[in-house]
């Protein structure tokens, strides 16, 4: 038998991904516990599973905060459209 040299992702990895593929730009996730470029420290999201820190996003204005749920809002309009058994494929 056989050794799977598949490595599994990180919770923390996990999401770093799952952010960068809807849209969160790379600079506003900290990848080393700073808050992207400021090193100020961050919104802090935690795993409901284990309480580990999974990501760390920088904080925004109202202005920004606004757009991205504008965003948000747009983006899933268009994820309704998509079939139920695709998004179950995705999900």
């Amino acid at each position: 038998m056989t050794q799977d040299k598949t490595q599994r992702m990180t919770v923390a990895e996990e999401a770093r991904a799952a952010l960068l593929a809807v849209g969160v730009s790379a600079d506003d996730i900290a990848a080393d516990g700073k808050d992207g470029a400021d090193g100020e420290g961050g919104l802090v999201a935690v795993s409901p599973i284990d309480g580990l820190e999974t990501a760390r996003l920088r904080r925004t204005d109202a202005g920004a905060a606004g757009a991205a749920i504008a965003r948000a809002q747009r983006a899933f309009l268009e994820w309704r459209k998509v079939p139920p058994p695709r998004r179950g494929e995705l999900v």
